[in-house]
């Protein structure tokens, strides 16, 4: 006789109890048998349902959690690696667009000064 429960079943002490108020046996060790196989097979089956209804197979691990993290870490990063190029382009616009602008008035107040010569001449 398997005398193994998970479930807090006590197969010997079911038996002799029925034994002691008449059953033979055969008959109370078939029916302890018969209901410690009823109670695994119902506990298997409520463990699985459970797992079913709880989605068990889409819950995160805490390694998923952390492998997450990391990814999220690396995306700030990534981000600050390209505010900061952002900001170099921008100096370098500024430095380029004063440069012309400095240059193009530099141009025309020289035109202007020819153009002045010629005419007072």
């Amino acid at each position: 006789m398997n005398y193994s429960n998970d479930y807090g079943f006590d197969v010997i002490d079911y038996v002799k109890k029925l034994r002691n108020v008449g059953i033979s046996p055969a008959a109370a060790e078939v029916q302890g048998q018969e209901l410690s196989h009823a109670l695994k097979t119902m506990g298997r089956e409520m463990k699985t349902e459970i797992k079913q209804e709880l989605h068990f197979d889409n819950l995160a691990t805490k390694n998923d959690i952390q492998e997450v993290k990391n990814d999220i870490q690396e995306v700030k990063n990534d981000i600050q690696e390209v505010r900061l190029e952002i900001a170099n382009t921008k100096n370098e616009l500024i430095k380029w667009v004063l440069g012309i602008g400095i240059t193009a008035s530099i141009a025309t107040c020289g035109a202007m000064a020819t153009m002045l010569k010629l005419l007072i001449h």
